[in-house]
């Protein structure tokens, strides 16, 4: 097709009259500045729709597409001046958006804070998930039910405490406690079964795994350092059989990458993957008999 395209082209131009060739406007610093016309494309479990970020006249909007017709007219929800943090599927016919704003402590200290609220897909209705949940931090999604009926979610009931995990109704928004808040936990991790695995507590270099290996087990201490005292930490947790599991860190080489872990010993082992020419490796995904598919997204430069 594009040979003749081109071929059509040469015809046309032969056939037609010379003219003085003219100048190619030049395009106003602004078309850079400009948000694309949609952005951030995240795909139903189903594989059926997609839903993407947009914004119009400076108010956003989640365009919903169908995959299998591409060319149907899209669904819009309007989401108006919401700054959205974090977007996923609940589902096939839920979104779970996490949305960051600002409020006051004692009315004058800025502070920014996040709530999540579940959308109907159908209706573009949409509730605020976990109201009673107080603190500056709520609604970080851990696991979201393939029904889009739940999800497990860590909150702060207030601004003193610590993160919780929490199920919430996704039709009613009511939360009930399924993990209790831990001293300087704050970051859970939950498995692809919706079962609370574990929650990481730093302190210095040093750092604590609560870490269960099935439903039903208590939380247990695992107690790791870091070698060296600078930024190290740890950006997620995976889990395999036989209390072994995969960790991303930047510990070994400030860059941060795929290892494999010990729960019991608190051992971090051999590395998997890490993009010698980026700070970042995101996208893990665990595939059956434990293969993965990693990529490095965010690549910045060192030294």
């Amino acid at each position: 097709m594009r040979l003749i395209g081109l071929a059509l082209a040469a015809t046309i131009a032969c056939a037609a009259p010379v003219h003085a060739e003219q100048a190619v406007p030049k395009l106003p610093t602004t078309v850079f500045a400009q948000l694309p016309a949609m952005r951030k494309p995240v795909l139903s479990p189903d594989g059926h729709r997609i839903v993407a970020r947009a914004t119009t006249n400076g108010r956003g909007r989640l365009v919903l597409l169908d995959a299998d017709q591409p060319e149907a007219k899209p669904k819009v929800i309007d989401i108006g001046t919401a700054n959205v943090a974090a977007l996923q599927w609940a589902g096939n016919k839920r979104l779970l958006m996490q949305v960051l704003s600002t409020d006051y402590i004692y009315g004058v200290v800025p502070v920014p804070i996040l709530r999540l609220l579940a959308i109907d897909t159908d209706t573009g209705g949409s509730r605020v998930v976990d109201k009673k949940s107080d603190g500056l931090y709520a609604g970080d999604v851990l696991y979201a039910d393939p029904t889009g009926s739940w999800a497990l979610v860590a909150s702060q009931d207030d601004i003193y405490s610590y993160p919780s995990v929490k199920r919430v109704d996704l039709a009613t928004g009511n939360a009930t406690l399924v993990e209790k808040a831990r001293p300087d936990v704050w970051d859970w991790y939950a498995d692809d079964e919706g079962v609370v695995r574990a929650g990481i507590a730093y302190e210095g270099r040093k750092w604590t795994v609560w870490y269960r290996d099935k439903a039903g087990d208590p939380l247990k201490k695992t107690r790791g350092k870091f070698a060296k005292d600078d930024d190290s930490a740890v950006d997620r947790v995976m889990f395999g059989p036989n209390n072994n599991g995969w960790i991303v860190t930047n510990e070994r080489t400030g860059r941060f990458g795929l290892y494999r872990y010990d729960f019991v010993t608190g051992a971090v082992g051999e590395a998997i993957f890490e993009n010698p020419k980026s700070i970042w490796t995101t996208s893990v995904t665990i595939r059956p008999a434990g293969r993965f598919t990693a990529s490095a997204i965010r690549t910045i430069a060192r030294g």
